[in-house]
């Protein structure tokens, strides 16, 4: 009689049992393959990182260092203006690259050789007053830890979102200091659109 009665009970526990092992099977499998989802989204992310990167490198090796002529003149002139008193290197590399600000503990502004002899000495000074204010706001070590959060977080489109939006916001609050610091908007307008034309043309 007991076993009778007992036996419904086994069998539903043992069930039971079976089913909760399975579950838990299905949960891991899941899990493992959100894992490597994750690490080759972070892997696809760094190896672009890393690629454009390596691309600027060969510029970078293949600059000299700046101390005389008319690069040197404005460059002087907006550490002046700033009040920046970092150490910082201006290069020219003969390479067709974007003006730009390269390192983040020891920052360098490099410049394509020929960019001086399509801008004014003015508008020379206004693209020199934007990469050092990139320079004094530490803009490349924020964009470094940026690109680190993108990459952790990259499966959220909301980052990629926010990403953009802190990358305008960046180069809208250089414009900004360079207008507030140097007030001629239509000479910084001249020289942006130079550059930007100079950048496409030799790109």
């Amino acid at each position: 009689l007991l076993r009778g009665i007992t036996e419904p009970v086994t069998a539903l526990a043992n069930s039971y049992a079976v089913t909760v092992v399975a579950t838990d099977g299905a949960h891991n499998e899941l899990y493992c393959a959100l894992t490597v989802a994750w690490l080759a989204g972070c892997a696809v992310l760094l190896a672009t990182w890393r690629r454009g990167r390596n691309k600027s490198l060969p510029a970078l090796k293949q600059s000299t260092l700046v101390v005389s002529g008319r690069e040197w003149v404005a460059f002087e002139r907006a550490k002046s203006l700033l009040g920046v008193r970092r150490p910082v290197q201006l290069m020219r590399s003969p390479q067709p690259v974007e003006p730009g600000v390269f390192n983040t503990r020891n920052p360098i502004i490099l410049l394509p050789e020929s960019i001086a002899e399509h801008l004014s000495d003015e508008e020379l000074l206004t693209i020199m007053l934007h990469e050092l204010v990139h320079v004094q706001r530490r803009d490349n070590l924020v964009g470094r830890m940026q690109i680190a959060l993108a990459g952790l977080f990259w499966f959220h489109p909301l980052i990629w979102l926010i990403s953009r939006k802190l990358f305008d916001e960046r180069e809208q609050a250089c414009d900004e200091k360079v207008l507030e610091t140097y007030s001629t908007p239509e000479t910084y307008a001249a020289g942006i659109l130079k550059v930007v034309r100079f950048s496409f043309i030799n790109s």
